[in-house]
């Protein structure tokens, strides 16, 4: 399977997403969730810290509660997670910064889905308009991002 799906945020508001402790994949997810889309500027007890799209920051502790697991877990996680090359996990001024790897990948291009069929009069035939053309590939008419 190729392609992605988009997935809101308010996903987070619902009854299920935190009913249960968190698998793995769940917590990858709520990664990419808390990730921020835009480059933004928070202050954390005083400090500024400039994050870019992708990062976001979290402490191990903050992790746990949110995915019901211990720090230990977490911290095991984060290195799995490391190590596969998924995120970058830094430390400013003692706050822990989450860079997930390849962030625009996860990311729409922005570009809008087409479902409809091109439409295209011909000139040199008697073919009405608004007439679909024919083609070799009956999906051929859609674009896929």
């Amino acid at each position: 399977m190729e392609g992605w799906i988009k997935l809101h945020r308010s996903i987070e508001e619902n009854e299920m997403y935190f009913a249960d402790r968190f698998t793995r994949m769940q917590a990858w997810i709520d990664l990419l969730l808390l990730a921020n889309h835009k480059a933004a500027v928070v202050f954390i007890r005083g400090i500024e810290l400039r994050l870019k799209p992708g990062e976001s920051f979290h402490s191990w502790s903050t992790l746990g509660k949110r995915w019901k697991w211990n720090r230990k877990t977490v911290g095991r996680f984060l290195k799995y997670l490391r190590n596969k090359q998924m995120i970058h996990y830094r430390t400013a001024y003692k706050i822990g910064v989450i860079t997930i790897v390849k962030w625009e990948n996860y990311q729409s291009n922005g570009a809008v889905v087409d479902y409809k069929r091109d439409y295209k009069r011909d000139s040199n035939k008697n073919v009405k308009k608004n007439k679909p053309e024919k083609k070799s590939n009956r999906m051929s008419g859609l674009r896929w991002l």
